[in-house]
């Protein structure tokens, strides 16, 4: 019968989460979805032009700008969840 509280308790932990993903905005999914569309259709056609060394670079540096956008992303959605839970 231990089983039961450890259930209950997966289940609210479960629903906290779903409900953190529930509050990010739809155009900041769509603006993320498209930002990874375009990035893999230029990793594909990249990887089509091995030999150009300077894409690569190009792609390394696009990276590390998506992940800076990114985290300012999440650390936006982290502020919102402080200020509600207040």
């Amino acid at each position: 019968m231990v089983i039961l509280p450890v259930v209950a308790s997966v289940n609210r932990q479960k629903d906290k989460v779903l409900s953190l993903f529930c509050e990010i905005d739809d155009s900041n999914i769509r603006r993320l979805i498209q930002k990874c569309e375009s990035f893999l259709n230029k990793l594909q056609s990249e990887d089509n032009n091995n030999d150009d060394m300077e894409s690569n670079e190009e792609v390394e540096v696009m990276k590390l700008k998506e992940e800076e956008e990114d985290f300012g992303l999440l650390s936006g959605s982290i502020k919102k969840v402080k200020s509600a839970k207040n």
